[in-house]
C-alpha cells in the first residue's frame, strides 16, 4: 500500500471522490455516478497518461484496486449512508497531500440523504482550507423539492418542503464561495445552476455517446429473455424509485392492459430496489407496495438488479423506452444508453426540458419534430397517444435518422478531447490564466 501511495501521492495527478463500478460484472455499481466517473476518468487516464486516486464507497472487495492500465488507483473507503464519510474522505486527502485538485461528485440526497447534503459544506470548506482546488460534479441540480419529496420521505406541501425549498438557494450561493470550477452533464442543469453561479465557472461536459457494440438483434433478445417475437417490450430502466414513476408506470399500464387496448405488449422494469435507498424504512414500504402491485400480472416484469453483461439484451429486445418521471433532477444516463441504442422513446412531461437542449433541439428542428410529439402527461390516455405516435412506421424511419445525428454530435471521440482540454490539461489552463493575467496588466 506504501508503494501505491508514493506512486500516486504526486502534484500532477487528480484525487475523486466518487463512486466506481467493483471489476465483478455482478456487483451492485454499474449505476449513476460510478457508471459515469468510470465513463470519464479511464478514458482520460489512458489516453492522456493521468494518473487519478479514486476515494469511493465501500464494497464486496476493500482492497486497492488499479484500472486503466495501472493509471487509476480505486481505495474503497467510506460508506455513504454514514456521516463518518467525511472524516474518513479527509483523512486520506492528508495521506496525498501532494495532489492539489480535487475531484467531488455528487448526487443530491442521493446518499445519506438530507443530512449528508448538508455536512457536504463544511466538508467543502475543510478541502478549500487546505488548500486544494475543487472541482465539483454537480450530477443534478433541485430547485425545488416539491416533485420528488416523497423519495426524501417528506410530505409535498408540508411546511418542511418549503423552509428547505427556501434554504436550497442559500445552498447554491454557499457552494459557489467554495468551488473553482463546477461541471454539469446537461445543459438544463447548467441553466439551472447559473442562476446562482456565473456561467464562467460552469464546464458543461456531457454525457458522451459511445458506439452501441452489442452484436444481437431484437429477435434474439426476445429468446434469451423468454418472450415471444411478436410480444412488444416497453422497457423502462433503471430503479425502483418514486421520483422515477415505478409506481405510475405499473398503476397506468395495468389500466390499459384491463381495458384491453394493449395486446401482446410487456413492460418491463430492468432494476431493482435504489441502491442508495434500500435499508430505508420508508423506502422499504415503496418497494414492497410496487412489488404486490404486479402480482398475477403477466405482462409487467421487474428483473431485479441488471448485471452489466445483460444491459444490451434488455435494450436489444425493446421496441421502446419508457420515461416515467416525475420531476427532472439531473442528466440521464438510460438516455444516453437509449441514443447510442438507437431506439424509439417516450417522456413524461417533467422530462421534456432534456429535449430542449440546444444539440438536440436543433436536430428536432431540422426534422420538424417537437420534443412534445415524444412526450406524454400523467394520465393514461396521454400516455397511449404517446406509445401509439411512436410506433408509426415513418416516425420509426425517422428517430434512427435523429438518433444517429445526436449521437454522432456527442460522440465520445470528440467529447474525451473537450474533457482533457477544460478540465485535466494543466498546460492550458496556465496558458489561460497567464493570458488573462497578462491583459489586466495591459489595461
Amino acid at each position: 500500500m506504501k508503494n501505491l501511495i508514493n506512486q500516486f501521492n504526486r502534484q500532477d495527478a487528480y484525487l475523486v471522490i466518487s463512486d466506481y463500478p467493483e471489476k465483478s460484472l455482478y456487483g451492485e455499481k454499474n449505476y449513476g455516478i460510478a457508471w459515469h466517473t468510470k465513463e470519464l476518468l479511464e478514458p482520460i487516464a489512458t489516453k492522456y497518461n493521468i494518473k487519478f486516486v479514486v476515494l469511493a464507497e465501500k464494497g464486496e472487495n476493500d482492497k486497492p484496486e488499479l484500472y486503466a492500465n495501472g493509471k487509476i488507483l480505486v481505495l474503497r473507503v467510506f460508506d455513504p449512508n454514514h456521516h463518518s464519510l467525511y472524516p474518513t474522505v479527509l483523512k486520506w486527502l492528508n495521506i496525498f497531500n501532494k495532489i492539489k485538485s480535487v475531484n467531488v461528485h455528487s448526487e443530491f440526497c442521493a446518499n445519506g440523504g438530507l443530512i449528508n447534503q448538508a455536512l457536504l459544506v463544511p466538508f467543502l470548506l475543510l478541502i478549500k482550507l487546505a488548500k486544494k482546488d475543487i472541482i465539483y460534479f454537480s450530477h443534478n441540480v433541485v430547485l425545488t423539492l416539491n416533485n420528488i419529496a416523497p423519495h426524501l420521505n417528506l410530505k409535498n406541501g408540508s411546511i418542511t418542503v418549503r423552509f428547505l425549498n427556501a434554504c436550497l438557494k442559500l445552498y447554491y450561493k454557499t457552494l459557489n464561495i467554495l468551488v473553482n470550477r463546477f461541471v454539469v452533464m446537461d445543459e438544463v442543469i447548467y441553466n439551472r445552476l447559473s442562476h446562482f453561479v456565473s456561467g464562467k465557472k460552469i464546464t458543461l461536459i456531457p454525457f458522451w455517446i459511445k458506439k452501441n457494440s452489442a452484436n444481437i438483434t431484437k429477435e434474439q433478445a426476445k429468446k434469451i429473455l423468454g418472450f415471444k417475437e411478436n410480444d412488444i417490450i416497453l422497457l423502462d430502466f433503471g430503479f425502483i424509485t418514486y421520483y422515477k414513476g415505478a409506481d405510475w408506470i405499473i398503476r397506468v399500464f395495468k389500466e390499459l392492459q384491463h381495458k384491453k387496448i394493449f395486446k401482446n405488449v410487456h413492460l418491463i422494469l430492468a432494476g431493482g430496489p435504489a441502491y442508495s435507498l434500500k435499508n430505508r424504512a420508508y423506502y422499504k414500504s415503496y418497494f414492497e407496495k410496487v412489488m404486490n402491485s404486479i402480482k398475477n400480472e403477466k405482462r409487467i416484469h421487474i428483473t431485479g438488479f441488471v448485471p452489466e453483461e445483460r444491459i444490451n439484451t434488455y435494450f436489444a429486445a425493446a421496441e421502446c423506452i419508457v420515461f416515467p418521471y416525475r420531476g427532472l433532477i439531473g442528466g440521464s444516463a438510460t438516455l444516453t444508453k437509449t441514443i447510442s441504442c438507437q431506439k424509439p422513446f417516450i417522456v413524461s412531461k417533467p422530462m421534456v426540458e432534456l429535449l430542449e437542449n440546444n444539440d438536440i433541439k436543433q436536430i428536432l428542428d431540422k426534422y420538424e419534430v417537437k420534443p412534445e410529439f415524444m412526450a406524454f402527461e400523467y394520465n393514461s390516455k396521454s400516455f397511449y397517444q404517446a406509445f401509439e405516435r411512436i410506433f408509426n412506421m415513418n416516425w420509426q424511419k425517422t428517430t434512427k435518422d435523429i438518433l444517429k445525428e445526436i449521437a454522432k454530435k456527442r460522440s465520445a471521440s470528440r467529447w474525451i478531447i473537450n474533457c482533457y482540454n477544460e478540465l485535466y490539461n494543466r498546460h492550458e489552463y496556465f496558458k489561460k490564466f497567464f493570458s488573462k493575467t497578462q491583459f489586466a496588466f495591459s489595461k
